[in-house]
Order: C-alpha cells, then structure tokens, then sequence
C-alpha cells in the first residue's frame, strides 16, 4: 500500500505515466499530481485522490476514453477531477466525496459531458463555496447510493442537462445557510428521477435535498420534514425539496410528505397559491392540521383539511 502519483500527461496503462515506472496496484492511493491521465483500460486501486500530498500536487484530471470501471473511491478537488465526455462510459465502485473546505469557482469533481456514469456508492459535498461533487451537463448519470450536500453554499449533484437517475437517499444535513442543496437541476434540458421510497430531507435553512428550477422531474418517495423542523409562519426557507417547473416543463410528485416535505413554486397549470389539477399525481398521508395547514399554501395535498 502506497502512495502513486502521475510524474507525467499519458495513458494510465503506460509505466511511463508512472513514478517508479510501474503501474499502481491494488492497494496503492493514485494522485494525477498535476498532469492529464487517461483511463485506457479498468482500474483498481485503493483510492484516486486530486488533493496533494507530497511530493505530489494538488490537482489534475482523469479523461475517461472508452468503457471503462474503476474499482476505488474518489476524492475528488479542483475544477474537473474526471471527465466523461461523448462515447464515453463509466462505473465507478466506491464513494465520491469532495472535501475541500473552501474553495471559489465551479469545482466540478466528476464532469459528464456527453458520456455516461454510474456511481455504485454514496456522493458527498464540500463545504466550501461552489464545490460540486459532479456536474451533469449532457449524457446521463445514475447514482446508486446517498446523495448528501455540504454545510455551505455547494451542491453535491448541479444538473444543467441529461438524465440524472438517483436511487439512494438525498439529504442536506448540514447547518449552514447559503443557496447550496443536495442536488440542483435549473434546465429545461434536464431530466431528473428518484423513486423507490427513499428519503429527501434538507436541514430547513434554506438548503434542500432537492432544488428543481425547469426541466422534467419524476420525484416519489418519503419527502421528510427538515431537520429543523417547520417555521411558524411557514416561509419557503423551511422545505426540504423545492419544484420550480415553468410552463415548457413536466413534473410528477408521488409518495408521502411529511410537514415541511415539500413546497411549489411554479408548475404547469398550478399557480402558487393552487395544487388543483395536481393533487391526483401526489399521494400524502400527512396529518396536518389546520393551524399548519393554512401556512403552507405551497405544499401539495390530498387529505381532507379537517381541525385537530
């Protein structure tokens, strides 16, 4: 078990690529040290680390060419670590985090520009501001495993476009404010699933397990009730998932909503005061009563609004 670092841009199956002149093995943490590899063949390591670690620099990238596995967890760091562009695949088994602490200007660890990725293992944010575990601008990507958001103003998943397919739970369990969520889809090119009957849970300050601004959403599943719990008057800083879809967009909502689960902004056919015509596609057991029931015009909802 070692520490390998890239001493030069190349293939990751040329020695040359290497220090020491050998490939890395199985048990080995793999740093690009600055330089381009390109994955060529599959890959088992320990781990792939962009962080620096001496004599090893911070940084660099991994181009994927072709279909590819890599067996490893990711660490991933500045601007984009891994690369997945057109006619590419990729699966990755192991877990992805970004852990840099602060860090300013689109840091997107896993790019999937135009290729195809699945995650066989939970994501997780970094803290600082615009740190992005993967950004998802065409192609698709499915995620097996826990999405969870930083305690900053970062996402763990930014989707401008593709078909992103989520079957883990999505949370934000951080304490911090800011703008940052779990996952954050603002296209109309963009497709997003989650069902199964996982949980989507934010932490009720402003940062939510989903942040949906166009696009096509298929969302069903337990949508809980933030960490923090409901504000009282409810104001839309409180919601754990969020649905924004203008007029060009689709959205269904199906499961069950705890208080605070879920919120609209705008839909097809539903202003934001009305769910009529939407209600049918959502099913809730929530038992609200109506004191919390009229703060939350937002929320969508089956039940009859009877007095506790």
């Amino acid at each position: 078990m070692a520490n390998r670092y890239a001493v030069a841009t190349g293939n990751w199956s040329n020695t040359a690529t290497w220090d020491g002149g050998t490939l890395p093995g199985s048990g080995d943490t793999v740093r690009p040290n600055g330089f381009t590899v390109t994955i060529d063949q599959d890959v088992t390591v320990s781990a792939i680390s962009f962080k620096a670690s001496s004599p090893a620099v911070a940084g660099g990238k991994v181009l994927v060419s072709g279909s590819r596995i890599i067996n490893a967890d990711l660490d991933v760091y500045a601007h984009t670590s891994v690369e997945i562009p057109v006619l590419a695949s990729l699966v990755v088994n192991g877990n992805v985090v970004n852990t840099v602490s602060a860090y300013g200007g689109s840091n997107q660890g896993i790019y999937v520009n135009g290729g195809d990725v699945v995650v066989n293992g939970s994501m997780t944010a970094g803290n600082g501001n615009d740190n992005i575990c993967m950004k998802l601008s065409t192609g698709t990507a499915t995620v097996n495993g826990t999405v969870s958001g930083g305690t900053s103003d970062s996402y763990c998943i930014y989707q401008s476009g593709g078909t992103l397919t989520i079957n883990g739970d999505v949370l934000c369990p951080g304490t911090g404010g800011g703008g940052g969520h779990a996952v954050y889809g603002a296209s109309n090119a963009a497709t997003l699933i989650w069902t199964g009957g996982h949980t989507a849970r934010g932490n009720g300050v402003s940062r939510r397990a989903f942040e949906i601004g166009g696009g096509v959403c298929d969302l069903e599943g337990i949508f809980a009730t933030p960490l923090s719990g409901l504000s009282t008057p409810y104001t839309w800083f409180t919601e754990s998932v969020r649905v924004n879809v203008s007029s060009t967009g689709k959205a269904r909502l199906g499961g069950v909503s705890e208080i605070g689960g879920i919120g609209i902004v705008s839909m097809p056919g539903v202003s934001i005061n009305s769910a009529v015509g939407f209600v049918q596609e959502f099913r809730s057991d929530a038992n609200w009563p109506t004191s919390v029931y009229n703060q939350i015009p937002k929320y969508l909802y089956d039940r009859p609004n009877t007095d506790e």
